[in-house]
């Protein structure tokens, strides 16, 4: 299978000299608490213009594949003497997909419900593995994040979901982007950061904020689970190695 390609290779506007690190682990920085938006498969930082932060594998409201591959852009300036040329490299931090057997482990005791992201680079880069699992007012990242809130607010704010840190912070409110009867987005999903945070931890919000609206997005979009969909699904949680190249799977 062929690997889809990137829309980093048309649709992303170099930084300005002054903005960019050179740093080739660094993360271009849009502020300490930037805007994020998803379009299709690209994740942009609120910035004029606009600038990728993120790709991912597959579009995840599409909810059509079973593992979704996170890949952060890394800008640099060429090391070439004289030379004031962006350039930009794709880091593949995490894939993420269900885990069947941990989903027993939920309170409602379905199948389908525990998302496993495993982290594809480094320990100074990534998490090893974290679990997104469903709980009674929302999703919980065991040891990281919080998303979700009483019902009381809920009702009130139907549109947004608080991401709490492990402090009870709110870190990050994600605005919910809401269907058309034909199932078709109306607008964009957003994820507002408004609490500053290591590369690191951020990395893992917007994974956790990806797997989180995957999970939506299937139940809105998808029947219910089939048999043969179990048996994949519990072929990748089973065989518990890294997923590899989720670049080279079909899907959205």
């Amino acid at each position: 299978m062929t690997t889809k390609p990137s829309m980093l290779d048309v649709d992303v506007e170099p930084p300005t000299y002054d903005n960019t690190v050179s740093d080739s682990r660094a993360q271009l920085s849009c502020g300490e608490t930037p805007t994020l938006f998803l379009d299709k498969t690209t994740i942009f930082a609120h910035t004029s213009p606009p600038r990728a932060l993120y790709e991912l594998s597959n579009v995840v409201t599409d909810a059509k594949s079973l593992v979704y591959g996170v890949q952060k852009v890394v800008y640099r300036v060429s090391s070439e003497a004289g030379s004031d040329k962006v350039r930009t490299r794709l880091d593949h931090i995490y894939d993420f997909t269900q885990d069947p057997l941990k989903g027993l482990e939920s309170f409602s005791m379905q199948l389908n419900d525990a998302t496993v992201i495993q982290g594809q680079m480094s320990s100074k880069r990534t998490y090893k593995e974290v679990y997104l699992m469903p709980g009674v007012s929302g999703w919980k990242v065991k040891d990281h994040f919080k998303a979700g809130d009483s019902a009381v607010h809920q009702m009130k704010h139907q549109d947004e979901i608080h991401w709490k840190n492990m402090k009870g912070e709110v870190v990050a409110i994600e605005s919910v982007a809401k269907r058309d009867k034909e199932k078709k987005l109306l607008g964009m999903p957003q994820l507002d950061v408004i609490l500053p945070m290591d590369h690191k931890e951020l990395d893992l919000l917007v994974t956790s904020w990806m797997a989180r609206l995957w999970r939506q997005s299937a139940d809105e979009t998808k029947d219910p689970m089939t048999w043969k969909d179990f048996k994949e699904i519990s072929k990748i949680a089973l065989s518990r190695n890294k997923l590899g190249n989720t670049w080279a799977l079909g899907g959205a």
